[in-house]
Order: structure tokens, then C-alpha cells, then sequence
């Protein structure tokens, strides 16, 4: 039981009462509204609903899957329910328990509490992982722990279409993030002290086609720049981190975002784990 993983979408199998109220799992994540909220405020929600929708819309999948994108893009079923999103074209709405395991350099499986493409959860009084809220482009919901990264993932699933009909020369592919020679998808572990600066360089950073980067370096859940924990300065492929806390011992969390100019144009993370001492 101890190993067991659960991302738990909304309840609808009735599975929570026996697998954690009777077995006490110690790893549960119940993604769902809470009781006496509108179910579609659930954090999940936000793969199809809130923020930038023409991203869900029916233009948006005759263009980039529906249309000149093979056998499988044509499959693509359209007729969901997804009220109150006016294009009623795609719902995904389980998807966010396959993206929270999902190894891409921004989430951590272990830490809910960081977040990434399947949302942001914080464990209850019971133990339970629930719904967190993020605010984003001046909203706070719980769906924008999720459709904060929905441009990254349309556009991956984009690519991935395209991938189904075009020679690999003629498609785009994900940039690879390199933080301080560390490549790999896995949290950039730093120990650092108090007052003390903090380089980064993800100057090795490459994309497979060649294409050019831009790096965008920021703390999620969002510690502002000016925190007193942590101050961050970025400058292209390097940022700066200066710790200024007489009492410093929490673990900052910055996230290197690298994009390339191709189309659609795609990302790779690497999330930096900095340890106060």
C-alpha cells in the first residue's frame, strides 16, 4: 500500500471511501471542487475550461488535429459536453491525471504541491491531497493551476500530430533544458546559504532541430522576485539567486522555462530545487 499512486478525478467511480478512507493510502490526490461548489470549478477543469479558451475551440482542432493530420487526427471525437465553454469541441477532462505523472521536467509526482501540467494540490487536515488555487493573469481559481500551462501542451500535442504525418526533419521538436550541466528531467537539487548568490547557467540548453531559444526563469507558486526568502535576477541563459533571510530554511522552487522558435513553437523545463542553509 505504501507504494500505491492516486490521482483521483472527481470521485466518479466512488473509489475514495475504500481505497483511502478504509486502506489509508498515504499518497491520495482527490481532484474535485469542493462540496457545495460548482463541480466545474474543479481544478482538472482547467484543461478545457478558463483562461485562453480558443485554444479548445473547434478552429483550433480542424487546424493542429481534425484536418491534414492522418487517420488519427480524424478520430478525433468533438461532441463532448462542456458547458459553459462556448465551443462545446473538447473536453479532455481525465487528461490531467495522465499529465500529473508525466515526466517533463516541470512536475515532481511526489511534491503535488509544485505543480505542473495535471494542476497543484495541498494535503488537508485528512491527508488528502485537494485542489489549490493559483492566480493567473490577475484570476485565482483552481483551474489555473492547470490552464496556466495550456498553451505548452496544446502546442506539444500540436507537434505530436504533426509528427503523424511529416518526415522528422520537417516537424518541430521539444527543446532540451541543461542547468548547470544537469540534462536530464529529474529536480536540479542546490544547497545554498544565507546571503549568499546562487548561479545558474542553462547556457547547454539545445533544441534537436536547431532552432533558436528564449529562457524565461521564474518561482511557482508564485513567490514574487522580491521575496525576502529568495531575489531573483535572470539575464537570458543565467539567473541569479540571492538568498536574504536571517532564518532562511525553507526549499525554494524556481522553473526554467526554454522555448524554441519553431512551429509550434515548444518547451522544456527544468525545475530547480533550492535548499536554504
Amino acid at each position: 500500500m505504501a507504494k500505491i499512486r492516486v490521482y483521483d478525478i472527481n470521485d466518479q467511480d466512488q473509489i475514495f471511501h475504500q481505497m483511502y478512507a478504509e486502506n489509508r493510502l498515504p499518497f491520495y490526490i482527490l481532484a474535485r471542487a469542493p462540496e457545495g461548489v460548482d463541480k466545474r470549478e474543479g481544478a482538472y477543469r482547467g484543461i478545457y475550461l478558463g483562461g485562453d479558451e480558443s485554444l479548445t475551440s473547434m478552429e483550433w482542432l480542424k487546424q493542429n488535429v481534425l484536418e491534414n493530420h492522418g487517420p488519427l487526427g480524424k478520430l478525433y471525437p468533438t461532441k463532448t459536453w462542456t458547458e459553459p465553454n462556448p465551443h462545446a469541441a473538447m473536453k479532455e477532462g481525465d487528461t490531467p491525471s495522465w499529465f500529473f505523472f508525466l515526466e517533463n521536467g516541470l512536475n515532481i509526482a511526489e511534491k503535488p504541491e509544485l505543480g505542473g501540467w495535471g494542476g497543484r494540490f495541498v494535503k488537508n487536515e485528512e491527508g488528502v491531497y485537494r485542489d489549490a488555487a493559483d492566480t493567473y493573469n490577475g484570476k485565482t481559481e483552481a483551474r489555473a493551476t492547470v490552464y496556466r500551462w495550456r498553451k505548452d501542451f496544446q502546442n506539444d500535442w500540436a507537434a505530436r500530430m504533426d509528427w503523424c504525418v511529416g518526415d522528422y526533419k520537417d516537424c518541430n521538436h521539444a527543446p532540451v533544458a541543461v542547468v548547470n550541466g544537469s540534462q536530464d528531467r529529474n529536480p536540479l537539487r542546490i544547497k545554498a546559504k544565507n546571503r549568499k548568490t546562487v548561479v545558474l547557467d542553462a547556457s547547454a540548453s539545445f533544441d534537436p532541430d536547431n532552432d533558436g531559444l528564449s529562457f524565461e526563469w521564474f518561482f511557482y507558486p508564485e513567490i514574487p522576485e522580491t521575496d525576502e526568502t529568495g531575489i531573483l535576477k535572470a539575464e537570458g541563459a543565467k539567473a541569479f539567486i540571492r538568498l536574504e533571510h536571517s532564518n532562511a530554511t525553507k526549499c525554494l522552487s524556481l522553473l526554467l522555462r526554454v522555448t524554441d522558435d519553431g512551429e509550434p513553437r515548444l518547451v522544456g523545463y527544468k525545475r530547480i530545487l533550492i535548499n536554504c542553509k
